[in-house]
């Protein structure tokens, strides 16, 4: 019996997405509200824009741990920073 990674499967089940946001995107986030959602990117001015939205956490990608990615029922990566969590997960710092 094959296991699947947790991560793959929550992109399997478009839970993980990896796109170029904007401010004007992460308004729309607010759409998703219900959920709990985790925002990864490194821009200081997107993290001010979803502060106030008590469903979303918003991390910068060197402050990522493991409970934020259990914790949150989707995932969305800023494709910006995708190499620096693929460096920092196979630890090349």
């Amino acid at each position: 019996m094959d296991q699947q990674d947790p991560l793959s499967e929550r992109l399997r089940k478009e839970e993980l997405s990896f796109s170029k946001l904007t401010n004007t995107q992460a308004k729309n986030l607010r759409k998703d509200g219900e959920k709990r959602m985790l925002v990864i990117s490194d821009k200081a001015e997107l993290g001010l824009t979803l502060r106030n939205i008590k469903s979303i956490n918003f991390v910068e990608p060197n402050k990522l741990n493991a409970k934020h990615l259990v914790s949150a029922k989707k995932i969305v990566v800023d494709s910006e920073n995708v190499k620096n969590l693929e460096d920092r997960l196979i630890n090349e710092k």
